[in-house]
């Protein structure tokens, strides 16, 4: 369903890249946003696409990749509610290097980058504020690679599964459960490891008690274990 205007300009106010924008610069970039839905594995761009518009999620989760040429898939991340990207349309017109699609329903705000540069031309505060964005995702993305080259695979996904219990986690009489369908694929592209040694990861969890595994639904019992497990030195 499409936003009025009211709740457009709510969704900007929000969002990290406008604050300090005078209110009509945010007007300026909500009387140019739409909304769209996407259903699930839909593609909101590909790899290889030329970007023309930013986006954020208004409702629903997506899932952001890098893919080879030969198929290959590491999943970098789940995002979330009020989750702005899409920056390079702002930046250039190199092509995207990373692909997202819908991991759930999703509604999505998109704005022209056009429009956006056209506003932060006249508010360069913009700028500032997706550099600052970019830092601190940047140092995310790091923390990934060193995940990557330095730790063993247990502790890579334990630290991934630690990840999207903080963003997707809820309270069960058990433990926390991840509010989200992941299977052992998605596990595996997560930590850049085979499913079948990520499912050798899970069932040595489960028979510790310290997760409980029903189909794709996982409940963490035993949080501290799975943060020393991301300090194991061993596969």
């Amino acid at each position: 369903m499409s936003k009025d205007h009211g709740a457009i300009v709510n969704i900007i106010k929000r969002g990290v890249w406008f604050q300090g924008l005078p209110p009509e610069a945010i007007d300026k970039l909500a009387a140019r946003a739409t909304t769209r839905s996407f259903d699930p594995h839909q593609f909101l761009y590909m790899l290889g696409e030329v970007p023309d518009h930013i986006f954020c999620i208004v409702e629903g989760s997506v899932r952001i990749s890098l893919s080879s040429s030969n198929g290959q898939q590491f999943m970098l991340a789940l995002l979330y509610q009020d989750y702005w990207f899409g920056e390079s349309a702002i930046a250039g017109n190199e092509s995207r290097v990373l692909e997202v699609w819908a991991e759930t329903d999703a509604e999505i705000l998109l704005i022209p980058g056009t429009t956006v540069k056209a506003v932060a031309s006249d508010f360069p505060v913009i700028y500032k504020n997706l550099f600052l964005e970019h830092v601190n995702r940047t140092r995310l993305v790091y923390e990934v690679l060193a995940g990557m080259l330095f730790y063993p695979l247990k502790a890579r996904l334990a630290g991934r599964l630690l990840f999207l219990l903080k963003h997707h986690g809820v309270p069960h009489k058990d433990g926390i459960a991840l509010n989200l369908k992941v299977n052992q694929m998605d596990f595996a592209h997560m930590s850049m490891g085979s499913r079948q040694r990520v499912n050798k990861a899970f069932r040595e969890w489960v028979r510790a008690g310290v997760i409980d595994k029903q189909r794709n639904n996982y409940i963490v019992k035993d949080v501290e274990a799975l943060k020393q497990a991301t300090e194991l030195e061993g596969s």
